[in-house]
């Protein structure tokens, strides 16, 4: 937890346009929000609040004012890295800007930008994980930030 007895915040830094499957990839970071949050992890999820088909009159300029106010207004940043997206980078790079903690996570397997690893591990408290599925990350999350509750399986 930070300094404050508040939880982590955590801004959740995922593929929206260049996703696959916006529907199917919004349907995983739901999936994922929901096991963080009952860890105890206040998440921002960016398409709740700018949805690319729920919001289409928000300007490029408001989801970028948005969503940089919630990365200045979060603690970490949990960096999804298993579809190529512009908009992860610029995410990663502003809270780096910002001082802030990145996590940088990819499913197992995956071929992920060596450049985007490579920034994320040249900064102090920053962590690049490896993970299986949701539940492996969301315990592996809880367990750096030190939110993991016990009693659950593989955490």
């Amino acid at each position: 937890m930070s300094e404050s007895t508040r939880p982590d915040r955590i801004y959740l830094a995922a593929a929206l346009l260049g996703a696959d499957d916006l529907a199917r990839a919004c349907e995983a970071y739901d999936r994922l929000a929901a096991e963080l949050r009952a860890s105890g992890i206040d998440v921002y999820v960016p398409h709740e609040h700018t949805h690319p088909e729920r919001t289409p009159s928000f300007g490029a300029r408001e989801v970028f004012d948005r969503g940089k106010a919630a990365i200045r207004s979060c603690d970490v940043v949990l960096a999804l890295l298993d579809e190529p997206s512009l908009g992860v980078g610029v995410e990663v790079a502003l809270a780096l800007q910002e001082e802030k903690r990145v996590i940088g996570a990819f499913r197992s397997g995956r071929c992920v930008s060596r450049f985007t690893l490579g920034l994320i591990d040249s900064a102090p408290r920053t962590h690049v994980i490896a993970y299986d599925d949701l539940s492996d990350l969301a315990a592996r999350v809880a367990r750096i930030l030190g939110t993991a509750t016990t009693g659950r399986a593989g955490v």
